[in-house]
């Protein structure tokens, strides 16, 4: 599958391009439905592990993520850019789950709205 944003060649499993990280099919769930779930909050950080340490970002009101100076489209752009190559954002982002108190990846909250959209 060719980006649209970015015309980079993908395989046709990707959800995301690898080149910039848009997405490539449909619309997916992005942190803004998280936020309006009552999973995350505006400002909430989120963390993920990098090599030598953990890196801090922020999720924005309307799901882009704010790390550093740079505001982000997507929790994959962000870690696409802290760690030089994209990997599964969801996975890779942790954040306070405020249902429960508990840190989670994100994946793990974005399968809670999915059961509970079922």
């Amino acid at each position: 599958m060719v980006c649209k944003n970015c015309a980079s060649a993908n395989p046709d499993a990707n959800i995301y391009c690898g080149q910039c990280g848009v997405t490539l099919k449909g619309k997916m769930m992005d942190l803004s439905e998280l936020i309006a779930a009552g999973y995350l909050n505006e400002n909430d950080p989120i963390t993920c592990k990098v090599r030598g340490g953990t890196q801090q970002a922020v999720v924005l009101k309307d799901g882009r993520v704010q790390w550093k100076d740079t505001v982000y489209e997507t929790p994959f752009q962000t870690i696409a850019a802290i760690r030089g190559y994209p990997c599964d954002s969801w996975t890779c982002w942790k954040g306070n789950d405020r249902k429960t108190g508990e840190e989670k990846p994100l994946a793990a909250m974005r399968s809670l709205l999915i059961r509970e959209k079922s």
